[in-house]
């Protein structure tokens, strides 16, 4: 079910009802490197919920019954998240749309900040939404696997770029990324603008991976997303397995529906 598209517009709906120009411009414009890329620096998971309704998924649609939340997170808070949480409190509704069904509104119960622990350099992470990573040959778009030795270099220079942006320095720590199987992982299609003229399908994987940095660099990772196309809901990670001694709050923020039934397509 594609509903990342339409979770990521109403995202920015939510940023405009607390600053419409800063909205515009982060999905118009958003950070930019020295090479002009644009970075816009949020990331969200996969929505979670207790029971789906199964024989729906058949037709398209994803019914779910009782709340459901997705995390958000961002590296920039003073932008950012502020204005989210902003907007939030300003119009505590969600709406999402699409080409196939109306207008539906989710009326946000909460706003959950989650403490969240991780250790100092090596850390084994989940995906909570796929991860994308993608090279260009003769002017086509090639999305990389695990399996693909390329993909481990996209993902190093994308969050080196990613902490160049938030820090305005190049980062000089140890970074080392690896999959924990480069042949064990979950391959998805996610089609985004679907039923238009500008429909598109991006290939991404979900996996568990490694990375051996530092607290900075694990943060950008956990805040930022890992990959690219973070903002349409790819990229993010979750540390798990791991020896902890340190504990750090980030920008989680748990959105929940409180819909008897949630209908996304």
């Amino acid at each position: 079910i594609n509903y990342q598209y339409p979770i990521s517009a109403a995202i920015y709906g939510l940023m405009s009802n607390s600053s419409p120009q800063f909205a515009q411009w982060l999905h118009d414009i958003g950070y930019k490197n020295g090479k002009g890329k644009p970075y816009k620096m949020f990331t969200f998971s996969k929505l979670q919920t207790n029971k789906i309704d199964k024989d729906s998924l058949s037709k398209g649609i994803l019914k779910t019954f009782g709340a459901c939340s997705f995390k958000f997170a961002s590296p920039v808070s003073d932008n950012i998240s502020n204005n989210l949480v902003h907007g939030i409190f300003s119009n505590p509704n969600l709406e999402i749309s699409s080409t196939n069904l109306p207008k539906t509104k989710f009326k946000i119960q909460s706003i959950d900040v989650s403490p969240y622990i991780y250790m100092d350099n090596k850390m084994i992470y989940h995906t909570l939404s796929p991860i994308v990573t993608s090279t260009y040959t003769d002017n086509k778009i090639d999305f990389l696997m695990p399996d693909d030795p390329k993909s481990i270099d996209n993902l190093k220079n994308n969050l080196l770029e990613k902490y160049k942006l938030i820090n305005e320095n190049n980062y000089d720590g140890v970074l080392d990324i690896s999959f924990q199987d480069p042949t064990i992982y979950k391959r998805k299609l996610v089609k985004i603008k679907e039923n238009t003229p500008q429909e598109g399908a991006i290939k991404g994987f979900e996996t568990h991976i490694i990375i051996n940095a530092t607290n900075e660099m694990h943060r950008i990772a956990q805040l930022a997303g890992i990959g690219e196309r973070n903002s349409l809901g790819f990229g993010m990670i979750e540390p798990i397995g791991v020896v902890v001694w340190k504990v750090w709050i980030l920008c989680y923020f748990d959105l929940n529906c409180i819909m008897k039934k949630l209908v996304l397509e």
